[in-house]
């Protein structure tokens, strides 16, 4: 049976402030800064995140080290619903360093009162596990990063995070892909006034950077809706 650790929830710290490698708590600043550079640099196929990351603050985007306990959890996703300069917000778990580590977190989210599970589906040997955060009367879509050898590789960042929205969708006079009714997710990252042709350049470029990183055209392992695709028999 699997356990939860117990903790209480850290403070904001910045990803991207120069460290001295000396504490322990400067490791888990060196592996936030990795963390940001793993979305700066593209390696998660989506052009707007790559955008966003060369400034979080600017576009609403809040980066939390967290604690693996559905305390800290739940804390963190009621004070970025609640905070006016949050509208996406990234838990990152820099403790979770093996895959036991990796099944208690599963464990912790499955206990959170602010989090569901909304899809658990077999495709092609993978269990794919999607986590919704509950957003008022709103679903938020949570994507999933962890450097796992069964993640796919837009997915693949060197720490563990969970990253959805917590404020509702921007009034965007276009909409190119519909999300469910009652469904928000990452693709609703304000843009902040882009213009029209530069928001279609990033989202075909997203697309075709996705395409390149997996080898083929996303599936259900590394689909929005999908948190984790984790191998079949990973928490038996």
């Amino acid at each position: 049976m699997l356990t939860r650790t117990q903790g209480c929830a850290a403070e904001p710290i910045n990803p991207t402030a120069t460290v001295n490698t000396t504490t322990a708590v400067d490791f888990g600043q060196i592996r936030l800064a990795a963390q940001l550079d793993f979305f700066l640099k593209g390696r998660a196929g989506c052009a707007f995140v790559a955008l966003a990351a060369k400034n979080p603050q600017k576009y609403g985007w809040t980066i939390v080290p967290t604690n693996i306990s559905s305390e800290a959890i739940d804390h963190e996703i009621e004070k970025g619903i609640n905070d006016e300069a949050t509208s996406t917000l990234s838990l990152v778990f820099p403790s979770v360093t093996s895959e036991l580590d990796f099944r208690i977190l599963l464990s912790a989210l499955l206990s959170c009162k602010n989090i569901y599970l909304g899809q658990d589906e077999m495709f092609n040997g993978a269990r794919c596990l999607g986590f919704r955060v509950a957003v008022g009367e709103l679903s938020s879509w949570a994507s999933g990063f962890a450097n796992f050898h069964f993640m796919p590789l837009s997915r693949r960042a060197p720490c563990v995070e969970i990253a959805f929205r917590v404020k509702p969708r921007p009034n965007y006079r276009e909409v190119l892909k519909e999300a469910p009714k009652g469904t928000i997710h990452l693709a609703d990252m304000d843009m902040l006034g882009m213009a029209s042709a530069s928001f279609k350049f990033l989202w075909k470029k997203s697309h075709e950077k996705t395409m390149a990183l997996l080898g083929h055209a996303p599936d259900l392992r590394s689909a929005a809706k999908t948190t984790f695709a984790i191998p079949s028999g990973f928490l038996s």
